[in-house]
């Protein structure tokens, strides 16, 4: 229903002259925009959006938003996109190990790569992980980031390189994997954290993850100085 259609069901009441003809038009309006609402949490909630911001714009608690549309959200239940059918690949080799932060990350990043259509896990596809409600860190928010516009700029700029696979086959993550076992190494370090997945997802001037930052209007080389005082990147 159009908002000229709400509008004139909303006009209609106050033409009825028998009150109970007003009290259904009110009860058809009533309707129609519960239908609207819940339309809309729906869109929010596919743009990443979290129950709590939603019912700060409805003006309920994020309770209230929750009893009321938890069957609207995706299957990761944060408005992110739907999880791949398996795990992302394999961790990164030579005995380094991966927290478990980092393979929600990358569990996450390849869900982002699937739901674009994309064969290989990349760099652009970790930021999007990395700005999911209750994944962001401090260097990518001081940013200004959003994952709506993060993920719009994302599958506008993908070639969809695996729209004709089959419906299983996961994103490819060895190159990524390798990438960060390389970053690993040359910093030093044992242990595959978020802030290691971003470095090495900007590590390269001119990496996916680079260009979405840009696009964004972020300084890339800001991000990086942020994550300068993190302790394992």
């Amino acid at each position: 229903m159009t908002e000229r259609d709400l509008a004139a069901l909303a006009a209609d009441i106050g033409t009825a002259e028998d009150p109970r003809e007003a009290l259904r038009r009110i009860a058809a309006l009533r309707t129609a925009l519960a239908a609207g609402e819940r339309a809309q949490v729906a869109r929010a909630l596919a743009a990443g959006a979290s129950f709590a911001s939603i019912g700060r714009e409805l003006g309920i608690s994020r309770q209230a938003v929750h009893r009321r549309f938890a069957d609207l959200a995706p299957a990761e239940g944060d408005g992110s996109a739907p999880a791949p059918p398996a795990e992302p690949g394999p961790p990164p080799a030579n005995g380094l190990s991966v927290t478990p932060e980092a393979r929600l990350v990358l569990r996450h990043a390849s869900a982002e790569a699937h739901a674009a259509g994309d064969q290989a896990l990349g760099g652009e596809h970790v930021l999007l992980a990395l700005l999911r409600p209750g994944s962001a860190l401090p260097a990518l928010e001081h940013a200004g980031l959003t994952l709506s516009r993060a993920r719009t700029q994302v599958r506008a700029a993908s070639t969809g390189s695996r729209v004709f696979s089959l419906e299983d086959d996961r994103p490819d993550a060895h190159e990524l994997l390798a990438a960060t076992a390389r970053e690993a190494r040359a910093r030093g370090v044992e242990q595959v954290t978020p802030e290691l997945l971003l470095r090495t997802a900007l590590a390269d001037g001119d990496s996916a993850a680079v260009r979405t930052l840009r696009a964004l209007g972020a300084d890339p080389d800001a991000v990086i100085g942020r994550l300068a005082g993190a302790s394992v990147v």
